[in-house]
């Protein structure tokens, strides 16, 4: 179609939409191009209906909203350009436009009323913010291009963001990042207009698709989150709500990738700071398996105020949220790790990079992951800048599960925890069985002792039965790989079936 015709074809679907008050110009089962170097201007909405496409190698620039009801993506493999460039506009209909390059203009906040998408089909495309609001209204944003200069947005007072503030997490922004290595910031901002970015610096590996929401709490971090991760509460290692040194916002992270190791950089509205105040903020994520909040990632700083950026971060898929740290981490812990022997044994070793002012360790111990003692303490090198390995032996761990952490103690009295490790103990009889480990992340072991059971069930906390597998056992041990990467975190339940005895054996995912 040439230009000529394609500017027929706008003036036989233009009519005026006195219900809107403006004109509606609606492509119905109709194939449009749109020249390289031309741009068609449409004072009023356009709505794409049933088998239309459109070839846009030009621009498209309208002042009212996007409709596609077609059965497409309207663009396909097109690369060119639709400015909003109103007020008040929307991006909706029935399907998911992909627009290769769009750039939010005029004036007034652009609302998605459907899932959209910017890149084209070859992830080149740009998304232009400048100084509009994009209110992703309990929608998810998806940018392919995996470039930093992906995004573009003006800066500062007055500059364009991206609102997300929905308490359900609903209103999602993914960048398809993959193994790009560079600074990808996402402009959030909030209801009053400040913008609050979240940057994704990734440094290493594959990180995939980074899908970040956002949202404000009031001054006692209420509500809590509760989709698409489960938050109980905000206290801190004591059991105390520690709501009075906890920044009013909560972040949901996730990443697809199979690997991938960013710095994150958070940033807080002022009126968002923790009542006893905004020195040495750090975040934290939840964890989910254990109901409660890591602690946070080692070489945190504070390059501004009301921000805090995080180095090495591997854990996604959670809650983070910024909580006060009076004085800075005196042990740079690489590892903490507890493994069961073959002598019934607890090997429990753990390594330290830097120690500053380090006074001792103790490794805590439970039976349930919540409730912990002291096991055994430990004296720290004091000062160090160079690797120190530590080892201890539990020669007594409990029958079924044994729950280890570390707590490490300065001379100030500070403190701080690391992750927590479980190990297994059977007692090896006749069908008495085990997996491990437990928690799992990715592929978990399942050991029987005897020939007892045909098959097993993985079922989930709503009693559904998500997968049943035939099994074969021996006389003596039979050991069996179950891959649980498609499981979402949570506790699981594995029932063992066989001709005269059924055991229940309880597992909980873990996603790193």
């Amino acid at each position: 179609m040439n230009y000529l015709k394609c500017i027929v074809l706008i003036a036989l679907f233009l009519f005026y939409d006195h219900k809107a008050n403006a004109q509606l110009l609606t492509n119905n089962n109709v194939s449009i191009t749109v020249k390289s170097a031309t741009q068609i201007t449409v004072q009023g909405t356009i709505q794409n209906q049933n088998l239309t496409t459109i070839d846009n190698s030009g621009t498209i620039d309208l002042s009212g909203n996007w409709i596609n009801n077609t059965s497409n993506n309207n663009f396909g493999i097109s690369a060119g350009t639709v400015i909003l460039n109103g007020a008040n506009q929307t991006i909706g209909g029935s399907n998911t436009t992909l627009f290769h390059n769009l750039t939010l203009s005029g004036t007034g906040t652009k609302t998605l009323l459907i899932n959209t998408t910017v890149g084209g089909s070859a992830a080149t495309g740009v998304l232009g913010i400048g100084t509009s609001v994009l209110d992703l209204n309990g929608n998810t944003f998806t940018l392919f291009n995996p470039l930093s200069t992906a995004l573009t947005y003006t800066t500062g007072a007055g500059g364009g963001y991206v609102l997300s503030e929905r308490t359900d997490n609903s209103s999602k922004f993914t960048w398809q990042i993959g193994s790009n290595i560079t600074t990808h910031k996402i402009p959030f901002g909030n209801v009053a207009g400040l913008q609050i970015p979240v940057e994704i610096n990734t440094t290493a590996g594959n990180i995939g698709d980074v899908t970040v929401s956002t949202y404000p709490t009031s001054a006692n971090n209420l509500p809590l989150p509760v989709a698409p991760i489960l938050v109980t509460h905000v206290k801190d290692i004591a059991g105390v709500n520690n709501s009075a040194n906890t920044v009013d916002r909560f972040w949901q992270i996730d990443k697809t990738g199979p690997t991938g190791t960013a710095t994150l950089v958070f940033t807080h509205d002022p009126l968002e700071a923790a009542a006893n105040g905004t020195t040495s903020i750090r975040a934290q994520r939840w964890n989910q398996a254990y109901d409660g909040w890591e602690f946070p990632v080692l070489g945190q700083i504070n390059p501004f105020a009301f921000q805090v950026t995080v180095p090495g971060v591997t854990l996604f898929n959670s809650v983070y949220t910024l909580a006060l740290q009076a004085n800075p981490l005196p042990v740079e812990l690489i590892a903490f790790t507890a493994q069961l022997s073959s002598n019934q044994q607890t090997d429990i070793q753990w390594t330290t990079a830097t120690e500053e002012n380090s006074d001792y360790f103790v490794v805590e111990k439970s039976t349930d992951g919540k409730n912990f003692f002291d096991f055994i303490r430990v004296k720290a090198a004091g000062n160090s800048s160079s690797i120190v390995n530590y080892k201890v032996l539990d020669e007594s761990p409990f029958k079924d599960y044994t729950y280890y952490r570390l707590r490490q103690v300065d001379f100030n009295s500070a403190q701080c925890y690391s992750q927590i490790e479980a190990v297994y103990m059977s007692n090896d009889k006749v069908g008495n069985s085990m997996v491990y480990p437990n928690p799992v992340i990715g592929t978990m072991t399942l050991k029987i002792i005897g020939k007892v059971y045909s098959e097993y069930q993985i079922i989930d906390a709503q009693a559904k039965i998500l997968s049943q597998n035939k099994i074969s056992t021996y006389e003596n041990e039979t050991v069996i790989p179950i891959d649980c990467s498609d499981l979402a975190n949570g506790i699981y339940v594995l029932v063992l079936k066989g001709n005269e005895k059924t055991e229940t054996l309880k597992f909980v995912v873990y996603t790193k």
